[in-house]
């Protein structure tokens, strides 16, 4: 007796009777299985390919880019909030969302067909979204509102991805001052040095005690410079071991918050982040308990997310969220003030959005701020490295004597 060959999945693009283009996935042991498959549905098959690694591992995951994971989101937001049911939203999705959508749609079509939910099929896709996303789309499926949760997440992704493009418009002034400044120095410790010196010596003169010392620099820079090239990435690497330990990835967290600049700056982040998802969810009408509980996955920083646990178990000791939030410190002291003035009015959804408001606000004037320092400040310290390198320099033109 000959057994069966495992089944393998095919997604596919088809035309049907009436001529309309249709996309999916379907199972069957060979290509030309599936093709037949597919005809007996009165389907004509455009192009049809074997689906990988369908159930990818968490570590195997490739990341959606947060813009788009944002334009996915809002075109299936759209789709369902058209009244299509989700299987026929997702068959429809690979005709409005970006490009990278196209290789997630058949994993996900195929585990919502399976009967898992949208979260679940997100969890098991080889490309995975954000955490908030997740989060929101769990928080959805719970109070029976998936496509208010999805655009939701769609809202939360852009919003971050315009922060992280204003921070990264911010850096990037600093970032080419340093990179070319330091370029600069190297250039003349490694290359234009050694020659003044070769030059001094073929004159008899002495090198001037600098000049020496800026030598000595460039022949070691020159001679280990593939090992200095090494450090960094042995540096990085020790560094992701050590905070691959949950422990040590928590002490750095909570030193990172008791900085004075660095830290408000997280703190404001992660309170933005936390209030958005938070009203979002209470939205959809789920209760604040529960809601801690999905919030977890959006926090991002492992001191406030320690903290957000013992909020948690306050309140459900019956203690009320504010007062929670209070004890553990969760949030910043404006978030806070704006969370007890909602939960008095009874209005905590909205509040919890202008408190997410004005906490990315607040974020983004210190980075500029930080930034605004940071400028004068690299300026000031390659102005002194390139003036101590001239003034070698013009020690060691000066010390050349004309010989009789």
């Amino acid at each position: 007796m000959i057994a069966s060959l495992p089944d393998r999945e095919f997604s596919y693009k088809a035309t049907n009777a009436a001529g309309s283009i249709t996309r999916g996935s379907v199972r069957a042991a060979h290509k030309v299985d599936a093709i037949s498959l597919l005809a007996q549905r009165g389907l004509l098959v455009v192009r049809i390919d074997e689906w990988h690694n369908r159930l990818a591992p968490a570590h195997m995951q490739r990341k959606l880019s947060l813009p788009d994971a944002a334009a996915g989101l809002q075109a299936l937001a759209e789709l369902l909030s058209a009244g299509l049911p989700l299987t026929r939203a997702l068959i429809a999705l690979p005709d409005l969302a970006p490009r990278s959508w196209i290789a997630l749609q058949p994993s996900l079509l195929r585990s919502v067909q399976d009967g898992r939910s949208l979260a679940e099929a997100f969890a098991q896709a080889p490309t995975k979204l954000p955490r908030v996303a997740m989060g929101l789309i769990r928080a959805g499926e719970a109070s029976g509102r998936v496509g208010a949760s999805v655009r939701h997440a769609a809202s939360i992704l852009e919003t971050q991805h315009a922060q992280r493009a204003a921070l990264t418009s911010a850096l990037a002034y600093p970032a080419f001052l340093a990179v070319v400044g330091s370029s600069t120095v190297t250039l003349l410790v490694v290359f234009v040095f050694p020659r003044m010196a070769q030059l001094l010596v073929d004159l008899g003169q002495e090198i001037p005690e600098s000049t020496r010392a800026l030598i000595a620099m460039g022949e070691f820079v020159s001679h280990w410079f593939v090992a200095l090239a090494l450090v960094p990435a042995l540096c990085v690497a020790g560094v992701r071991q050590l905070l691959a330990r949950p422990r040590t990835l928590k002490r750095m967290h909570g030193a990172l918050l008791r900085l004075p600049l660095v830290g408000g700056i997280r703190h404001s982040a992660a309170t933005a982040r936390i209030c958005v998802a938070m009203g979002a969810m209470l939205e959809e009408g789920l209760p604040v308990s529960r809601v801690l509980t999905l919030i977890d996955q959006v926090v991002g920083d492992e001191e406030l997310r320690a903290r957000l646990q013992v909020a948690r178990d306050l309140v459900t000791q019956g203690e009320s969220f504010s007062a929670a939030a209070l004890n553990t410190q969760l949030f910043t002291k404006p978030a806070l003030l704006m969370i007890s003035a909602g939960e008095l009015a009874g209005t905590l959804p909205r509040m919890l959005h202008n408190a997410s408001l004005v906490e990315a606000a607040r974020a983004e004037r210190k980075i500029r701020l930080m930034t605004k320092f940071a400028e004068p400040a690299l300026v000031l310290v390659l102005g002194a490295s390139v003036m101590f390198v001239a003034a070698a320099l013009l020690q060691a033109v000066y010390s050349i004597t004309p010989t009789v």
